[in-house]
């Protein structure tokens, strides 16, 4: 007995060309392009609350009669912590903090008696759309108005920071930007 064994192979895999592999290389294209749209709104989600808290801070005067107020006011839309605050006469920073630095920068103004004081020692937490009457003044007239006076003699100049951290200054003097960020 003899036997012929015959073997009859069969392509299991049908041949494949390039075309085949298009599919999958489609879906890998989308899944990256899904990953760096998901990467740059988180970018911007980032970005949009930092600014969603950012603090402003600036200075407002009211003249009344012979009264003249100073307010220091957040007219941003996050709390601000000011870290410092500095006020320079005549290009010369003021000693003292507090109520000391405002009684010895406003008090040896020539045409101004210091009616009440408000002071901060930092750090100090300002909430949104909050203020700080720093000083309230009593003036005497003159030719020049007690606003460009004390523009003249005094300049404020304020270091603060908002909740994330970013920090910011303030100064009402024309040496330097009005509000520039730290990174």
């Amino acid at each position: 007995m003899n036997n012929d064994i015959q073997y009859i192979l069969i392509n299991a895999a049908p041949e494949t060309n390039w075309t085949d592999d298009i599919p999958a290389i489609a879906s890998g294209i989308i899944a990256l392009l899904a990953l760096f749209a998901t990467i740059y709104q988180s970018h911007l989600s980032r970005k949009h609350n930092r600014l969603s808290v950012r603090p402003h801070l600036a200075v407002h005067s009211e003249e009344n009669d012979n009264l003249f107020t100073i307010t220091l006011r957040n007219d941003g839309l996050g709390p601000a912590r000011i870290d410092a605050l500095s006020i320079y006469k005549n290009h010369s920073k003021v000693d003292g903090s507090g109520e000391a630095l405002i009684k010895n920068a406003f008090g040896s103004l020539d045409r101004c008696k210091i009616i009440s004081i408000e002071s901060i020692n930092t750090p100090f937490m300002l909430p949104v759309g909050h203020n700080i009457q720093l000083v309230e003044l009593q003036f005497t007239n003159a030719k020049e108005p007690i606003d460009d006076y004390i523009e003249r003699h005094l300049r404020l100049h304020t270091e603060y920071c908002s909740i994330y951290g970013e920090r910011f200054e303030f100064d009402s003097g024309p040496q330097m930007p009005l509000a520039k960020a730290h990174p």
